[in-house]
């Protein structure tokens, strides 16, 4: 994965740390953890929550943002106890859930790391 240089370099480094640590979770079974843990990795990003993707051209930049919050957004999903239905009282997300979860988060990291990388 590409890592943007320069003084971004840092944040990126902490964000990939947080997905490595949503991996280990991953590995441990720890579901509500992995979510959690990448919604960790967004936040660590350079100019989160709404400044990533600014230095892209236009309109790429808007296109990558609204992927990035409906990213979050299932992030999010996955980290709060659901209220009802089924799943109330507990984390309403599964194996499957997790494994897309950081599929996704490594994709979305890999991209916008790539995009930045070479403006």
């Amino acid at each position: 994965m590409a890592v943007p240089k320069g003084e971004v370099a840092v944040q990126w480094k902490q964000a990939l740390s947080h997905l490595s640590d949503a991996e280990k979770c991953f590995a441990m079974g720890d579901d509500a953890s992995v979510f959690s843990k990448l919604k960790g990795m967004c936040e660590a990003l350079p100019g989160a929550p709404k400044n990533i993707v600014n230095n892209l051209p236009s309109p790429k930049n808007k296109v990558v943002d609204e992927l990035l919050k409906s990213y979050v957004d299932f992030l999010n999903h996955g980290r709060h106890v659901a209220r009802d239905g089924e799943n109330a009282g507990s984390f309403p997300n599964n194996r499957i859930d997790s494994e897309n979860a950081i599929a996704l988060g490594k994709v979305m990291m890999s991209y916008v790391s790539r995009l930045l990388s070479s403006i």
